[in-house]
């Protein structure tokens, strides 16, 4: 079994979130939402039977040793953040909103064809003059993907049909927008091809061209964000040292972890910054240390750390550079002898930037 998609997990964040809440009024709906702490729903939704994890697959753990399944979690957080339907009542505190709790959720036993799937099919379909309705291309697209009866059935906690209404539906006006289709009599009319669209009968004399590789959009955003993170490497790379510290605790600050502070100076005892919890009560003390280097951070600086670690008696530390990390070193820094040591290398320092919106307040 594969790891959940973003996708995948956003909708048991959802459904975690807005279980057994029927508010009706933004009054009642802000009083009855209850926030939840970020670790609590990680446990919850990796436990989940919509997702159905293994124990080998939450063990699973980037390069630079998060672990691929949290990490993936808080992509998928943020991403909720982003379109409005989460939000954070407090550091590391989130509750649904109410554009979240009003979004339709695929139901979790469920699998559906995939949104350039269901397009291409839309796309080969075989228009009438007149053009043709959603709720018609809903049977026609039912029969070519071969749905079962439950999926053909299924409804969103709203009582709308699934298929309809969160898969074709949206893939029709995907294409009107990309100029695929149009729509002559308007809004709730039926659709007709564009005359850019594939859908055009060829001459029979004419050679039919190869059809373009399909390109998904999950993978057209993967591509634009790799050259955002790789570009913002670099300039971080040329920062100031100082500047650099502030960066990554302000950074740990946004992600929820708790208040930090820069120690700053010139310093030979390894810790560079503290993030303690937001009431600053110090019911907990992270131990920073955030490196600008250029070379592969070795095992000997992570065996430094972890001495600095034990001699403020410390249970965890980050270390953070715009490198990477030797596999030594980050088999070090998971071994159970010595205090937890989460690892941050330069491309996953970049990404968590972005998703933070660090530079925008």
């Amino acid at each position: 079994m594969s790891m959940p998609t973003i996708r995948e997990i956003e909708d048991a964040i959802l459904r975690f979130l807005a279980e057994g809440r029927v508010p009706d009024q933004q009054d009642i709906f802000d009083a009855h939402m209850p926030e939840h702490h970020r670790q609590d729903i990680f446990n919850a939704i990796a436990g989940s039977r919509s997702l159905n994890l293994t124990a080998d697959k939450l063990a699973e753990r980037l390069p630079s040793g998060l672990h691929k399944f949290k990490n993936r979690s808080g992509t998928a957080l943020s991403h909720l953040k982003k379109k409005g339907l989460v939000e954070s009542t407090k550091a590391g505190y989130w509750r649904i909103t109410r554009s979240g709790f009003e979004i339709p959720l695929t139901p979790t036993n469920l699998v559906f064809p995939p949104p350039d799937e269901v397009r291409n099919a839309i796309l080969e379909l075989e228009f009438p003059p007149e053009g043709i309705r959603v709720k018609d291309a809903v049977v026609i697209l039912a029969d070519k993907f071969q749905l079962s009866n439950d999926q053909r059935n299924a409804e969103d906690r709203h009582g709308l049909n699934v298929f309809r209404y969160a898969i074709v539906a949206p893939a029709f006006r995907y294409l009107l927008e990309k100029g695929k289709l149009k729509q002559p009599g308007g809004p709730r009319k039926p659709y007709v091809p564009a005359p850019n669209s594939r859908l055009l009968i060829p001459d029979p004399d004419s050679p039919i061209p190869e059809p373009d590789p399909p390109v998904s959009f999950e993978e057209t955003t993967l591509g634009i964000q790799e050259e955002l993170e790789a570009s913002l490497l670099r300039k971080v790379k040329g920062i100031h040292p100082t500047f650099f510290e502030n960066l990554v605790i302000n950074l740990l600050e946004k992600m929820g972890y708790g208040a930090g502070e820069v120690l700053g100076g010139s310093r030979d005892d390894g810790i560079d910054g503290i993030i303690t919890d937001d009431d600053r009560l110090e019911l907990y003390r992270i131990y920073v240390q955030a490196k600008r280097w250029k070379n592969k951070v070795g095992k000997p600086a992570i065996h430094q750390f972890a001495g600095a670690l034990l001699e403020q008696d410390a249970t965890m530390g980050i270390f953070v550079t715009t490198s990477v990390f030797t596999s030594p070193a980050i088999k070090y820094g998971e071994r159970e002898d010595s205090p937890r040591i989460v690892l941050v290398d330069g491309k996953e320092l970049a990404r968590l930037l972005l998703e933070y919106n660090v530079f925008h307040g």
